[in-house]
């Protein structure tokens, strides 16, 4: 379908390239910049370029030929052809990233306005232990991000959506810093950790409008109680805890799903994070 398009026109690599999200998963949304920091060559002679912050939908490793998106998650690691630019329209490919996502779909091809340029914009539906979706644009890059949970949801429960972005010596949009305000949170958060999936250490970020005593613990899927990675009383405002995969007794735990459940208050929320060993 896309014939004689370039993946290079949906995802233009280049050292210094930067693309500037706002990021909505309940509450205030928040800041979110991917960048290419680097570039390398593995031992299989092909070059990728290093991209900071990546969502699970990309990786850290990311090179384009002249159909595919490919992504490899470390070093001189096997590398996936995720993204297919001369995919037909419908077409499913199966495919296997971070033993995640197992399918990716060209489900829908569009033509919009992004930063005052009409540009071709492509639609991939990916499939497998959740579901997500993410939109390149001919000239841009990745556009919108979506993740839907597991099972899904018929509306996303986080959505990335680009403001702004640095392509070789041009700046479209809002482009911003990564981080938080400095205003105190308007209620009670607690964000994605990142990176997601992980191995071996991952961030868990929350905040809260007031000073409030806190617990933050990790689950298996069974309800078994992991880890404590917070059991104390905190000031109002954004706090990052690291977990290490690793269980009370400092031991490594399998790779697989986890919940971690935040308690402050009243309030209460969970969500799920994939470590692979």
């Amino acid at each position: 379908f896309a014939g004689a398009l370039l993946a290079q026109d949906f995802f233009p690599l280049e050292v210094g390239n930067l693309w500037s999200f706002e990021v909505y998963s309940g509450g205030q949304p928040q800041r979110h910049n991917m960048e290419i920091t680097g570039d390398t060559t593995f031992t299989n002679d092909h070059h990728y370029f290093l991209l900071s912050n990546p969502d699970v939908t990309l990786g850290p490793y990311v090179r384009v030929d002249s159909g595919f998106i490919y992504l490899a998650e470390q070093y001189d690691g096997a590398e996936v052809p995720v993204y297919n630019l001369n995919a037909r329209l419908g077409e499913t490919r199966a495919t296997n990233w971070r033993n995640l996502f197992f399918s990716v779909t060209l489900y829908h091809v569009d033509t919009t306005t992004v930063f005052g340029r009409q540009t071709v914009v492509y639609y991939y539906g990916l499939d497998g232990l959740t579901v997500s979706e993410i939109r390149f644009s001919r000239d841009f890059g990745p556009l919108e991000i979506h993740h839907y949970g597991d099972p899904p949801n018929p509306f996303p429960v986080e959505s990335y959506y680009l403001t702004g972005c640095i392509i070789g010596d041009s700046t479209y949009g809002t482009v911003v810093g990564i981080g938080k305000s400095e205003e105190l949170p308007a209620q009670f958060q607690l964000l994605q950790n990142y990176p997601n999936p992980f191995n071996p250490v991952t961030n868990v970020e929350f905040g809260l409008p007031n000073t409030e005593w806190v617990t933050l613990k990790v689950y298996d899927l069974l309800g078994r109680e992991v880890k404590t990675l917070v059991d104390q009383r905190l000031p109002a405002g954004y706090h990052t805890v690291q977990w290490d995969g690793t269980n009370h007794a400092g031991q490594s735990v399998v790779s697989g799903v986890y919940l971690y459940r935040l308690e402050a208050g009243n309030f209460v929320q969970t969500r799920k994070m994939v470590l692979l060993r």
